[in-house]
């Protein structure tokens, strides 16, 4: 999972991929770490950004897009709301 945070994630498609349904992974994940998927991958995104900003010369919108919100940080000019997603 965590090689993947860069990525578009969704219920639908990590259950897709691992050939199960999405009430069965949710319940499998948070029995087997004690936290939602969704929790999970929000924490893990947030950590890795905060790392990626002490470490690396880079701007908050490359972070943003290397941890899977690639339109988290827009300008006021384009209407000024942000991405959203599942996680």
């Amino acid at each position: 999972m965590a090689q993947h945070l860069g990525e578009s994630l969704t219920l639908d498609g990590i259950a897709r991929d691992l050939l199960t349904s999405r009430s069965r992974l949710c319940a499998a994940f948070r029995a087997e770490t004690g936290e939602g998927l969704g929790a999970y991958v929000r924490r893990a995104r947030m950590e890795r950004a905060a790392n990626l900003l002490e470490v690396a010369s880079v701007s908050v919108a490359e972070v943003a897009s290397a941890v899977g919100y690639p339109r988290a940080w827009r300008s006021k000019g384009d209407g000024g709301q942000k991405g959203t997603g599942p996680f």
